[in-house]
């Protein structure tokens, strides 16, 4: 069956929402569990949030770093690549190239131009 465009995009709502509600839920049973843990050994309750605030912060740390290192080797990348292409005298330096009047008398040397040659001031 063919869906519409906004069924689609209903259907993905919906199942983002089941997904965060799923990770909402395995966050807070294990907040309880940490709450719990701090409870019976005789501390203060905030002592059991402390684990679930530091795996936040630590994975939000974690994907910011991430990112820094991805958009730091493209522009290490990037800066190589036009680095080499401003280089002069590299591989492709000035050996392979020929002056155009030079590849014009060698064309001529070589019989590739039919016309008779005429001096400059015979017409």
């Amino acid at each position: 069956m063919h869906q519409t465009k906004e069924e689609r995009a209903w259907q993905r709502g919906y199942s983002l929402a089941r997904f965060w509600k799923k990770i909402r839920k395995e966050l807070s049973s294990l907040d309880n569990r940490c709450v719990s843990f701090a409870i019976n050994r005789n501390m203060p309750k905030w002592v059991g949030h402390i684990p679930i605030a530091g795996l936040l912060i630590l994975s939000v740390t974690a994907i910011t770093l991430g990112g820094f290192v991805f958009v730091s080797s493209v522009l290490i990348l990037w800066g190589l690549a036009i680095a080499g292409s401003l280089v002069k005298g590299g591989v492709s330096g000035t050996t392979g190239k020929i002056d155009s009047s030079d590849y014009i008398m060698e064309s001529a040397r070589h019989g590739q131009y039919d016309a008779p040659y005429q001096p400059p001031g015979e017409d």
